[in-house]
């Protein structure tokens, strides 16, 4: 029998602690300020940090993988302005929610993946009605046939399993078929 031991959590020391805590408790003025002056509850944004570790994540993938596009996943941070920052150096947006594609629409942005899962007509016609601007990630048949019906306008009960393609020309090869009405 091996006997196998569960190793103690890591300890945060002082050290750590210290070095974690000093920083924004050296900023402590700066927010105390701002809240002053706006109110509590707030938010406050660090443009210039967060281009600077937005532009190190990017330079950390670019040297090995050039051809990559980068992407802002707004569910992590629903704060428009942390968009609007990223979007403005080059990323793009992942939504993965109607209202979260409907933000990303009005920003100034070309490049909108919509990943969400269990994607409603209404927000698969949204984003088919903007082609040059989203990539629509499919996540099943279903989801497939729900798309066909939006650009065919038949009842999506009646659409053949899709491809790899968004073309109802191409949906259905190499799937069963179904009858339409």
């Amino acid at each position: 029998m091996t006997v196998h031991t569960i190793p103690p959590p890591p300890v945060m020391t002082a050290g750590f602690l210290r070095d974690q805590i000093t920083p924004v408790f050296a900023q402590s003025r700066r927010f105390l300020d701002a809240v002053a002056a706006h109110g509590s509850p707030l938010f406050l944004v660090d443009s210039p940090e967060l281009v600077d570790q937005a532009g190190r994540f990017r330079t950390a993938f670019e040297s090995r993988l050039p051809a990559t596009r980068f992407y802002f996943a707004m569910k992590s941070n629903s704060m428009p302005e942390i968009s609007r920052i990223l979007t403005a150096k080059g990323f793009g947006l992942d939504v993965s929610s109607g209202l979260e594609l409907t933000a990303a629409l009005e920003m100034d942005t070309d490049h909108i993946i919509f990943s969400g899962p269990g994607k409603t007509g209404d927000e698969l016609m949204l984003a088919a009605a903007h082609p040059n601007r989203v990539t629509l990630l499919m996540d099943s048949i279903g989801e497939c046939r729900r798309l066909m019906a939006v650009l065919t306008g038949k009842n999506s009960a009646c659409l053949p399993a899709c491809g790899s393609t968004a073309s109802p020309r191409g949906c259905g090869k190499n799937s069963g078929s179904c009858r339409t009405s």
